[in-house]
């Protein structure tokens, strides 16, 4: 998950606040979603949600090209590599820590059956690395870390190759390269969908999301310079073909659907419905939102249901839950964020003398 930052355009200072909206867009609808048929999968003796919302879960897509958008915004500011992996640590970590902790903590004290955890898994997760060694995440949701921690790989090695002087071409070339690779490794994946090799596989070489990743680069090209960059459709059209692979046509239809919002929000001059009100307030929160909203809800889910039915439940959750990461944001993101990145920058200067 990416932290909200500035993007302002090279001719604006103005910060690109929209992109919070698109956050609070994805993280909605990855919480509805979440709270329909994946809930009934926990608790399937529950009384069933008067809806689906299965493509809901088509909000990490958002995610990612949005995830290319900032990091290729951050990665211009870094002077030497470190700057970025402090940025990104600083930026990940505290939040994560404050996220694992009161979600083990929950699952202890409920003793949910669905949802256990060791010692040991609990103790891996803190290094947010766990499906390297593949150790089963305390939350299923902390899996697109695992994927945000790729992508930030790629552009660490890329930084200290290039000095931090980031040529575009030569991005453009190093990008259509991996998005190109993607296609045959979606294929190979798509005939081989059991096991650790294959799971392996499509981790490090990000090759379903490749192309999401590497738009949302391309997009804050185009923003930023004030042009057409036509590889963002390019790398958004392979983008879809590697849906259409993993997830088949109705995949490939939603994924199309994300990329062409976020070319409509990245092109607009201002999308006020993004820029301000709930939808970009709850961006703001949207990391913390992402983190806390799925084991801790499913939980609070069950025990609220019996009492208040199931979409009153769903409404006070949502609210319990938004509540949370209200609050992660106000002690954890931003300050200790702020002091762990001011620390980093100071062991690194210490180290440097």
């Amino acid at each position: 998950m990416t932290a909200p930052a500035s993007a302002g355009s090279a001719t604006s200072t103005r910060r690109f606040a929209e992109l919070d909206g698109l956050r609070g867009l994805a993280v909605g609808a990855v919480l509805i979603y979440h709270y329909t048929s994946p809930f009934d999968g926990y608790y399937p003796g529950m009384p069933s949600a008067p809806f689906d919302f299965v493509d809901g879960e088509y909000g990490v897509q958002l995610f990612f090209l949005i995830s290319g958008f900032v990091i290729l915004l951050t990665a211009e500011r870094a002077r030497v590599t470190s700057d970025f992996v402090i940025a990104r640590v600083s930026r990940l970590y505290p939040t994560y820590w404050a996220a694992l902790a009161l979600t083990t903590a929950v699952i202890v004290l409920s003793q949910a059956e669905p949802v256990r955890v060791t010692l040991g898994q609990v103790l891996v997760n803190t290094t947010m690395l766990q499906r390297f060694v593949l150790v089963e995440n305390v939350d299923r949701v902390y899996w697109t870390l695992a994927m945000e921690l790729v992508f930030y790989a790629l552009m660490t090695i890329y930084l200290a190759v290039s000095g931090c002087r980031i040529s575009i071409p030569t991005l453009r070339k190093l990008a259509a390269g991996w998005v190109v690779a993607s296609v045959p490794i979606c294929l190979w994946a798509a005939t081989n969908p059991a096991g650790e090799l294959t799971k392996a596989v499509l981790t490090v070489t990000l090759a379903e999301y490749a192309g999401l990743f590497a738009a949302g680069m391309m997009f804050y090209v185009s923003r930023s310079r004030q042009v057409v960059e036509p590889l963002a459709f390019g790398f958004a059209g392979v983008a879809v073909v590697d849906a259409a692979i993993m997830r088949g046509f109705r995949g490939a239809l939603v994924v199309t659907l994300v990329v062409l919002l976020f070319a409509a929000v990245v092109a607009a001059p201002r999308v006020d419905l993004l820029a301000r009100g709930p939808l970009h307030a709850l961006g703001v929160i949207s990391y913390p939102l992402y983190l806390v909203h799925q084991v801790i809800g499913v939980v609070l889910l069950a025990g609220l249901i019996p009492i208040l039915g199931r979409v009153p439940a769903m409404v006070v959750v949502s609210a319990i839950v938004i509540g949370l990461a209200t609050l992660l944001h106000v002690t954890v993101e931003g300050p200790v964020s702020r002091r762990l990145r001011a620390s980093l920058l100071r062991w690194r200067v210490r180290g440097a003398s």
